[in-house]
């Protein structure tokens, strides 16, 4: 290994690396704060600074998923784009596969939605 690759710092890897981090912390903090709003309910709030605490976390690391995903899009396109190309004849940008993905995250989004108004009540 020469010094020029030993010192270069790859970015890349380091926004990857945020990606993944943020991502897998982002559910574990989503379903902690789900339990601890109702614990901080039932309460009477003693639990408040524990849940804000939780969900500023949930926030940042959400945050910090989105740019680094962005970013991640942005410096890997040129690749994104000549993959997209090479399967574009092979698979129609419109397949089952997708119209499939998109109702399901539908369906799963208008479930938490109305769970979240449904225990509001």
């Amino acid at each position: 290994m020469n010094e020029q690759t030993q010192s270069r710092y790859n970015t890349r890897a380091l926004v990857t690396l945020i990606m993944v981090l943020s991502g897998v912390g982002l559910p574990i903090f989503g379903i902690s704060l789900h339990f601890l709003s109702l614990a901080t309910y039932y309460s009477q709030g003693a639990l408040f600074p524990l849940t804000h605490a939780v969900m500023a976390a949930h926030n940042v690391l959400g945050i910090t998923f989105l740019v680094s995903a962005s970013w991640h899009v942005i410096s890997n396109r040129r690749a994104l784009v000549r993959y997209i190309q090479s399967k574009q004849a092979r698979y129609p940008m419109f397949s089952k596969e997708l119209g499939t993905a998109a109702v399901l995250v539908t369906v799963l989004v208008v479930l938490a939605l109305g769970h979240a108004f449904i225990a509001a009540h």
